[in-house]
């Protein structure tokens, strides 16, 4: 990603999400790569949805089918990414 695009991303995060990439290396990287690549068309139907937060995957859907993991009563996820 070029110094250009990420400025443009930049602008368009909160200073959350900012802070948030900044201290997740591997979710700055993702977001970084999949920035460039635009929206997807509004007919798109996906066939595997999952629901991560900083400590890793949630739940998904596949097929039809919901999966969800276990996690501690206190957890707080700082954030959630689909």
């Amino acid at each position: 990603m070029q110094k250009k695009e990420i400025l443009q991303l930049v602008r368009t995060l909160t200073a959350d999400s900012v802070e948030l990439l900044l201290r997740y290396p591997s979710w700055r990287n993702a977001v970084f790569e999949a920035y460039p690549k635009g929206l997807l068309p509004g007919s798109y139907e996906p066939q595997v949805v999952e629901f991560f937060d900083h400590q890793g995957l949630l739940a998904s859907q596949v097929a039809g089918y919901v999966f969800n993991t276990s996690v501690p009563f206190n957890h707080k996820a700082e954030f959630l990414a689909v």
